[in-house]
């Protein structure tokens, strides 16, 4: 009975996967693809200002729009209209600061009126809140996502889950006996790697860095007690991009001048786990590019 059981798994999970060229959610950036796979639970991490949310948005943006896939946002740094600006941002192309002061031309406003339109039409994309946003209410949410999106497309996919940061849950169980926050985040871990495994949901962590950190891409620098390095199966971190940073190690971008970011990981379960990926990184528009 248990062989059958063990035979019965394999077999889905081949027929799972068959066809795809990327186990977990596509960033929509080739050099990206090729290298990592953002498959069950992933670390974001990096310096100030390398663009941690605006990647995160836009592999979001890519899954949800592009895929149609169904995508859940939880902001647990910003709230809810703040997160639909950032968004608008990227699909528009017009700096957030912008937005907000209503500094738009015409073009821009029909624009960001239509954007707006989009978000509210697009059925993958929910976005939680740091006011609803619980352990409990993204595993639910996760749940009728994917069974909504069944339900109107007849696709049982994967969702893809960006929170944005990683926070202290406090619905993960009894923490009164947790005396520091390094064990409390110990336990919001076990608890997220329990959620990834029954749901099988993506997700994409965005986690800061202590001061050392900011210095040096090291998994030891992150916040937390060492249940983060080992819960994640990927960590990726963005960095400044050294001058002597061997550019001629990628013949195809060889003639590309304008890197200012590396992705590196810092781990990598579905692969190679010492690459840095040469990526342009726009401010203005929060958007990355590819070297071409």
């Amino acid at each position: 009975m248990e062989n059958y059981q063990i035979r019965k798994y394999s077999l889905e999970s081949l027929f799972i996967n068959q066809g795809k060229e990327n186990l977990g959610s596509p960033s929509g950036l080739k050099i990206i693809d090729d290298s990592i796979e953002f498959y069950g639970l992933c670390g974001l991490t990096g310096v100030p200002g390398k663009g941690k949310t605006s990647l995160a948005i836009q592999i979001m943006i890519h899954n949800a729009f592009v895929l149609q896939k169904p995508v859940i946002y939880v902001s647990l740094e910003v709230s809810v209209n703040m997160a639909i600006s950032k968004i608008v941002s990227y699909l528009i192309g017009v700096p957030i600061k912008d937005i907000l002061k209503g500094n738009m031309t015409y073009v821009e406003t029909q624009k960001y009126i239509k954007a707006l339109v989009d978000i509210k039409k697009c059925e993958n994309l929910l976005i939680i809140d740091s006011k609803k946003a619980s352990l409990k209410v993204i595993e639910d949410t996760i749940n009728t996502s994917r069974q909504s999106h069944f339900k109107e497309t007849g696709d049982y996919s994967t969702p893809l889950v960006v929170l944005d940061y990683l926070n202290i849950f406090y619905d993960y169980g009894d923490v009164s006996n947790s005396s520091s926050s390094g064990e409390k985040t110990g336990n919001q871990m076990k608890e997220l790697i329990r959620i990834k495994n029954e749901t099988s949901a993506n997700f994409i962590v965005i986690v800061a860095k202590n001061k050392q950190g900011y210095k040096q891409a090291e998994m030891s620098s992150l916040k937390g007690s060492n249940d983060l390095e080992y819960g994640f199966e990927t960590i990726v971190s963005l960095e400044e991009v050294h001058e002597d940073f061997p550019i001629s190690n990628y013949p195809e971008y060889g003639d590309f001048k304008e890197v200012n970011v590396l992705v590196t990981m810092m781990k990598n379960r579905w692969g190679n786990a010492s690459a840095n990926l040469p990526l342009y990184f726009d401010g203005k528009r929060t958007r990355f590019f590819e070297p071409k």
